[in-house]
């Protein structure tokens, strides 16, 4: 079972939005439409941050029946978002590696902190990066836990 399922999703606060199941295999996903037609609504409802009815289940994890197995299968990047601004780049990869249940270990995203230039920031306060290298920081922290799901394979 390698995939991600969603079974007739709907967002009752938002009136327009139309039923959705789908079914997603592993490799590159994009999701497509127009401004305002429920994109972000969606994948937001498939991280559990919004009320909707249906369900969502990756990898045999179901999000209204087991959330936290649902959700260590996800990584979910905001476009919104809050620091701890007064710590380190690493540090706050280090807190959300605590999150996840990792001990702090931040050693699975080197390679993508590499990949995104982003290395010469570890030591950094996240009050002192730019808003650039605060949404990288987002993405290491969407895949600290080795999503099946997330921003990028």
């Amino acid at each position: 079972m390698n995939n991600l399922a969603i079974h007739s999703i709907h967002l009752p606060t938002i009136s327009l939005t139309p039923k959705l199941s789908l079914e997603v295999q592993p490799g590159v996903i994009h999701l497509c439409g127009s401004n305002g037609s429920g994109k972000t609504s969606y994948l937001k409802a498939c991280a559990g941050l919004l009320p909707y009815d249906g369900d969502c289940v990756i990898q045999g994890a179901s999000l209204r029946k087991d959330p936290v197995a649902y959700k260590l299968q996800l990584g979910y990047c905001p476009d919104q978002y809050e620091f701890l601004e007064n710590i380190t780049a690493q540090q706050y990869l280090e807190f959300v590696s605590h999150a996840y249940g990792l001990s702090g270990d931040v050693s699975r995203v080197a390679d993508d902190s590499i990949e995104l230039g982003f290395q010469p920031f570890w030591k950094t306060r996240v009050s002192a990066l730019s808003y650039g290298n605060r949404k990288k920081l987002l993405l290491l922290a969407s895949r600290l836990n080795s999503p099946w799901l997330g921003p990028w394979k």
